[in-house]
């Protein structure tokens, strides 16, 4: 879903499905600003850190970014949660990009979580 920046003067409701997530918030135009509110549900998946497998993980958690559609100045940049549109808003690439973050995060699939677990209890 993409949405012209200047043409965004009504909230808009977002349902989208990304890989095994879904969205589902409002994209709105807060004075210089557009903010995308809304929660990141279902199943993603990764490789684990540790034995490099394929697993899953359950995610389930509100995302609230603020977009721009100018340059932002350093001290701006120093403000993680804001993303720069210039020209057109991509909701699908502004998730894709989240859901990359949570996978480029240390990762442990469930069996390395319990060996880790047993080996805390054991030492």
């Amino acid at each position: 879903m993409k949405i012209a920046f200047h043409k965004l003067n009504n909230p808009v409701d977002i349902n989208i499905k990304v890989e095994n997530i879904v969205f589902v918030g409002e994209l709105s135009k807060k004075s210089r600003f557009a903010e995308l509110k809304g929660n990141l549900k279902g199943e993603l998946d990764f490789i684990c850190d540790v034995c490099s497998k394929e697993s899953q993980k359950h995610l389930n958690e509100p995302l609230e970014l603020k977009l721009t559609n100018r340059p932002l100045s350093l001290e701006e940049e120093s403000n993680l949660d804001i993303v720069e549109c210039l020209d057109i808003i991509d909701i699908e690439e502004i998730i894709n990009s989240e859901l990359n973050s949570h996978k480029s995060d240390y990762n442990k699939c469930n069996k390395c979580q319990i060996n880790d677990n047993d080996e805390l209890i054991v030492v």
